[in-house]
């Protein structure tokens, strides 16, 4: 790689790393000079609390640009509807609802509440939605850290499961059963909003574009002049700047959790966002893993949920396309079908449409959320159902 090029890419990384993304489609051949007569187009913008990119290299630029602005109109309406940052979303007002009492809310709220409700229950509560009482109790929103007082996590322990979350989705209405319930859709917003927003380029005519929301990676397809997909890194998560592991995406969706994506310091230490639903304390079997699956929701809740069980001693399913890494005595060690260490780039292509369903298995069935058992390979890259 000439020196230029090597600078470029560790900016780029830096930058990356800066901004918390967990996962990044690496810097390639630059749009104009690529063979053909469509150029590469590509915008990037902050919403929902991290960097997104979409880029779109099969359409006309005109085209391009509008179907890119739909999608961050369409990204921005789902910000709005599913934030705990905006005093006025409706997710705070329905956290805030006295429990037994109805609340009209936008479609985009009451659909990703069920689809979360779901989620739970098929991975048998290790995606929880209702984690925002000890996330608040940690000082995980206003990252101002502190000790979790035992009495509050005692309290939120003991609450029914989501299935004390009503959803009227033919009135579009939501009502809480018990107060202890208070909703977080961040282990499952940014997937929606990568469905979504592929959903709106594959309309606009695209059959290769890709959109990542921090790290949620989802694509419609390769691009021309890369057959075997776009190529993704896997960022270190003790090294900014750094990678630890490479692969091509050439159909459906990649998403990271990690614990260097938002934390705070403590007394006893530093706390990362992703809790264990039964305790309410940051999960510990690992530092960061990378799933595949065929939908953005299946890929971000299928991160959160297997690395839950891992800080909970299962063993990584063999044909589950992921990435983890894990810490032992100040060292890194990572598996997974994603092969590779945490100080060395190797490659694979991840959505093979012809099948290999051994490989291709998807992470969000491997731990029950996502297709029956059974089905084969992955399903049509892009589409955003299930």
């Amino acid at each position: 790689m000439p020196d230029g090029e090597g600078m470029d890419r560790r900016r780029f990384l830096f930058r990356m790393a800066r901004a918390g993304v967990g996962a990044m489609v690496l810097p390639g051949i630059p749009g104009w000079a690529r063979a053909g007569e469509i150029e590469e187009t590509s915008r990037s913008w902050r919403a929902m609390g991290t960097l997104i990119e979409v880029r779109v290299p099969d359409l006309p630029r005109a085209e391009a640009v509008e179907a890119i602005r739909r999608v961050r109109r369409r990204v921005e309406e789902l910000e709005a509807a599913m934030t705990l940052y905006r005093p006025e979303s409706p997710l705070v007002a329905i956290n805030a609802r006295p429990e037994g009492r109805w609340m009209e809310a936008p479609v985009e709220l009451v659909d990703a509440v069920a689809g979360a409700a779901l989620a739970s229950a098929a991975t048998g509560g290790a995606y929880d939605p209702t984690v925002a009482p000890a996330m608040r109790a940690w000082g995980l929103y206003d990252l101002e850290g502190r000790e979790a007082d035992p009495r509050v996590l005692a309290v939120w322990r003991s609450r029914p499961g989501p299935s004390a979350i009503e959803v009227g989705t033919a009135d579009r209405r939501l009502r809480r059963l018990d107060a202890r319930m208070e909703l977080d859709l961040g282990g499952i917003g940014k997937g929606i909003a990568v469905d979504e927003s592929l959903a709106l380029l594959r309309r606009a005519g695209s059959r290769a574009a890709l959109a990542n929301l921090g790290g949620e990676i989802g694509v419609l397809g390769a691009p021309q002049d890369r057959p075997r997909g776009w190529p993704v890194g896997i960022a270190h998560p003790r090294r900014p700047g750094e990678i630890c592991a490479e692969f091509e995406l050439r159909s459906g969706h990649v998403a990271t959790s990690g614990d260097s994506e938002r934390w705070v310091e403590t007394p006893s230490g530093r706390k990362h966002h992703i809790l264990d639903p039964r305790t309410g304390v940051p999960a510990s079997g690992a530092v960061s893993l990378t799933v595949w699956a065929p939908t953005g929701r299946e890929a971000d809740v299928a991160s959160t949920a297997l690395f839950v069980e891992i800080s909970r001693g299962r063993s990584l399913p063999e044909t589950v396309p992921c990435h983890v890494v894990r810490e032992r005595d100040g060292r890194l060690f990572s598996e997974g079908t994603l092969r590779g260490s945490a100080g060395r780039e190797t490659e694979t292509t991840l959505g093979d449409p012809a099948g290999h369903p051994a490989r291709n298995q998807s992470a969000s069935t491997a731990c029950g959320w996502g297709r029956p058992k059974g089905s084969s390979g992955p399903r049509a890259s892009g589409n955003p159902s299930g």
